[in-house]
Parts: structure tokens; sequence; C-alpha cells
């Protein structure tokens, strides 16, 4: 079977978060010893191949590309909440700030029907 752990791959910037248990997961999807299973290794043996998801997240490779992470259902739900959390931060913040400069509901309908 042709595992190997990929150091350069799969790098992303984080943002600030609270939720340490998504951050370390995301911290953990960055490190150089996740390891990797090429799309056909992942089809032959895929019960060692889920059972190593359950553990760590798993790269997914095909012809040297990336083709896929594939992570536990538990890790995919911290993600999505941190994720979702980001957003709904990211949405309050810009409100406020179109607030402070004077937007209205009423302008910001104008701005949303405008067409052009």
């Amino acid at each position: 079977m042709n595992m190997r752990n990929d150091a350069d791959e799969d790098r992303r910037a984080l943002n600030e978060s609270n939720d340490s248990a998504s951050l370390a997961i995301i911290q953990q999807q960055r490190s150089p010893s996740m390891q990797t299973f090429t799309a056909n290794d992942a089809k032959t043996h895929f019960g060692e191949f889920i059972d190593r998801v359950q553990r760590e997240p798993v790269r997914v490779t095909r012809r040297n590309r990336v083709v896929g992470i594939m992570v536990s259902p538990s890790d995919y739900e911290a993600m999505r909440v941190f994720y979702a959390d980001r957003l709904r931060r990211t949405l309050d913040q810009t409100a406020a700030h179109a607030t402070a400069r004077g937007l209205t509901e009423q302008q910001l309908e104008t701005l949303l029907a405008d067409d052009s």
C-alpha cells in the first residue's frame, strides 16, 4: 500500500477562533504527519481507510493531486460549526460597520434591488 506524509499540501490560513476543538482539527489537517492514500489504495483497503479516518483526517490523491480529505463525522461537524460561527461573526461585524457608517434599511433595500 502506498501511504505517505505530504507536508506542503493543504496549507491554509486560520482565522482566530474561540472554538478550540475546531481549531485543533484544522491544525491537525495542516499537520505534515497527515496520512495519504491514493484513490486506488483507499478503494482496495477501504476497511483500513475508514478505520484510520476515525482517528485522524486522511488525504486522498489521484495522479499525485489531492482530490479529497476524508474526516470522521465528529471532525466534519466541528469544522461545519467553526465555519458557520466564523461566517456569523463576519456578517455581524459587517452589519455593525455599515450601521456605524450610516447605512439604513431603506438604503440597503435600494442597493440590493439595483439591477445595474
